[in-house]
């Protein structure tokens, strides 16, 4: 399932895309394999992602044994991802660009592998440099920028408007989920 050339040529790939290489998204098997090969980027994420999670200070609720949080969290982030794949799908199908579908998808899911770790990477020194934490960030959301204007094949503007509603479904489908828990009785 890890393919370390895969992972490698897709860490690679989202550098280029990052600093607008033309062959950037030959670096990534845009098809129906690398869409659910892209997958294991979801898994290697995870744990950056439970850590930067715990480094920001959210808690383990009381009422939940640290596995139980840990396996709701993965639960919701193995949703968040799906649910933005099949988001992607139906926009892109209503906007008659069906047909870019794996290669904006496929380098978006792998270039969560860097972006996570150096989120993370800047989470870990933020103390000493909070301002790390907003450089990291941009990178972030420029590369998402790249991604959607290169694997979609839009204009500038069009992919920042990619991005805002990346943003926008990715903090809904957040907030939705807090909403879910704390109206659960306990």
């Amino acid at each position: 399932m890890f393919d370390r050339l895969e992972m490698r040529r897709a860490v690679i790939g989202t550098w280029r895309l990052a600093v607008q290489r033309p062959d950037a998204l030959s670096y990534f098997t845009c098809d129906t394999t690398g869409f659910w090969r892209s997958f294991a980027a979801l898994l290697i994420c995870f744990p950056a992602h439970m850590l930067i999670m715990f480094r920001q200070g959210n808690p383990i609720p009381a009422d939940l044994s640290p596995l139980s949080f840990v396996i709701s969290q993965f639960l919701i982030f193995v949703i968040l991802w799906a649910a933005f794949a099949l988001v992607v799908e139906r926009i892109l199908t209503a906007m008659d660009r069906r047909d870019r579908f794996f290669t904006y998808l496929v380098p978006y899911q792998w270039a969560n592998l860097p972006l996570t770790y150096l989120m993370l990477l800047m989470t870990l020194v933020a103390g000493a440099a909070p301002a790390l934490t907003m450089v990291a960030m941009v990178c972030a959301v420029w590369t998402l920028f790249a991604i959607a204007r290169a694997g979609l094949a839009i204009s500038s503007l069009a992919a920042v408007a990619v991005v805002i509603g990346d943003i926008a479904f990715g903090q809904a489908l957040i907030l939705g989920f807090e909403w879910i828990g704390a109206a659960l009785p306990r």
